[in-house]
């Protein structure tokens, strides 16, 4: 192992004993925040996501192989903003499985995980901010500044990338169903994780303040829109929107895993964050026309 490997992995491992001392220090904190978490992933993260995993694993091989390996980014792209994460990292690994560019698979990956359109304007249109035409912006900020990121992202490809070839393998209905509910509890288990963690967070702010929304959000991107929903009105739909870009570390903890440790995940972070950014000043924008 490499020496940046070794500390990487020191890291880590002081990260989860701090995390495993904080959950017993503040069990009931913590176990709150589970519990609040599990109902949100039961009444809200499972219903909109699992029938989209589900799909997006059966289609997106045989829509790929249909187009004989064309079009392939502006395929990912689609199928992530119509069924939502991590079905982009799938989608990602599935192809460098087919023989695609590593290089090129991380570029997938950077642009083609993003909250679903459902999600969006349901979750946080009209559930946080309680405006359908929050939500119908938040979409549209989040396909655009997706799109500018994808061409911001392939400027980072080597000019001597492979162009990606066909998938072989097109899993089954019944593979497609196991492989959303792996998928499923890995988001769930993700989610519920840095809702504990978050909830260190009211150990320095105020529940319900500005900073604490960001906090929780920079980890959990779902829970930091609930909490942003009670700031002002302008203020909350421009924090939703960067959430919604940056999608929370949780996420990328999710991507991560799926990507099976093979996945560059510095493309990711660039991207998301890029997102994040462009979707908060895009927000800050039409925020005046947004009620």
């Amino acid at each position: 192992m490499t020496d940046s490997g070794k500390y990487r992995n020191g890291v880590c491992t002081f990260a989860v004993l701090a995390m495993f001392v904080y959950m017993l220090v503040r069990s009931s904190e913590t176990t709150a925040a589970a519990e609040k978490a599990a109902v949100f992933c039961a009444s809200v993260i499972v219903p909109s996501l699992f029938v989209n995993m589900a799909l997006a694993a059966y289609l997106f091989p045989r829509i790929a192989n249909a187009m004989h390996g064309k079009h392939t980014a502006v395929t990912a792209f689609v199928c992530g903003i119509l069924c939502g994460f991590p079905v982009g990292a799938d989608i990602a690994v599935r192809l460098r499985e087919g023989g695609a560019d590593g290089n090129y698979c991380d570029y997938i990956n950077s642009f083609s995980n993003n909250a679903s359109v459902s999600f969006v304007l349901s979750f946080a249109g009209i559930g946080a901010l309680k405006s359908v035409r929050a939500g119908i912006v938040l979409v549209l900020l989040e396909i655009v500044s997706a799109g500018i990121c994808a061409f911001a992202m392939r400027m980072l490809l080597p000019p001597e990338c492979k162009v990606p070839i066909p998938i072989q393998r097109e899993l089954s209905f019944t593979e497609a169903l196991r492989k959303a509910i792996s998928g499923m509890a890995s988001v769930c288990a993700s989610i519920i994780v840095f809702s504990c963690l978050s909830s260190a967070a009211t150990l320095v702010f105020n529940e319900g303040s500005a900073m604490y929304a960001l906090l929780h959000g920079i980890l959990e991107f779902s829970g930091g829109i609930a909490d942003a929903s009670v700031l002002p009105e302008r203020m909350a739909f421009v924090v939703t929107a960067f959430f919604v870009g940056w999608s929370g570390l949780c996420v990328a903890l999710q991507v991560a895993a799926v990507g099976r440790g093979r996945a560059n995940m510095s493309y990711y972070i660039i991207s998301k964050a890029l997102q994040g950014v462009l979707m908060a000043g895009m927000a800050a924008v039409t925020a005046r026309f947004v009620p």
